[in-house]
C-alpha cells in the first residue's frame, strides 16, 4: 500500500513549516526508502523515514532519524556521514547508498552532483540513482 503525502503531512503542520521530501529506490535489490523532514527556521523538528527493504536499509534509515532529529539542516549530511556503518560488505553497500541518496534529496544536497563519502576502501562517489 502506497503512502501519500496527505497521510504524512497533517494540515496543521503543513501551514507552519517547510517540508522536505526525498526518496530513492535501489536498482540492485528494489529497496525503497524515503525521508520527510519538517523544518522550521532552519532546524529540523521532525524527521521520518518510510519504505521497505532489508534490515540494513531499514535499520540505517531509523538510525539516521534517531540522530538527526532537532538538528540544523546544514549539519545533517556531515552528521549522517559520521554515522555510516563500519565494516559493511561490498554487497551491502547499496543498502547504505539508497538511504544516503534519499536523505541527500530531502536535504537538497543532490543539486551539487553526487556527494562523496568515505567507505572502508576510501572515498567514493555515491551512485547518482
Amino acid at each position: 500500500m502506497a503512502i501519500t503525502m496527505d497521510e504524512l503531512i497533517p494540515k496543521s503542520i503543513e501551514r507552519r513549516s517547510k517540508v522536505r521530501f526525498g526518496r530513492d529506490v535501489s536498482r540492485m535489490c528494489g529497496d525503497d526508502v524515503g525521508f520527510v523532514i519538517w523544518q522550521e527556521r532552519g532546524s529540523v523538528w521532525r524527521i521520518k523515514w518510510f519504505g521497505h527493504g532489508c534490515s540494513v536499509t531499514c535499520g540505517f534509515a531509523q538510525h539516521l532519524c534517531d540522530h538527526l532529529d532537532l538538528k540544523n539542516v546544514e549539519e545533517m549530511i556531515p552528521i549522517s556521514l559520521s554515522l555510516l556503518p563500519q565494516g559493511i560488505s561490498a554487497g551491502r553497500q547499496s543498502c547504505v547508498d539508497v538511504v544516503m541518496s534519499a536523505l541527500r534529496q530531502a536535504v537538497g544536497d543532490d543539486a551539487n552532483g553526487p556527494a562523496k563519502y568515505p567507505t572502508e576502501e576510501g572515498a567514493r562517489e555515491d551512485n547518482p540513482g
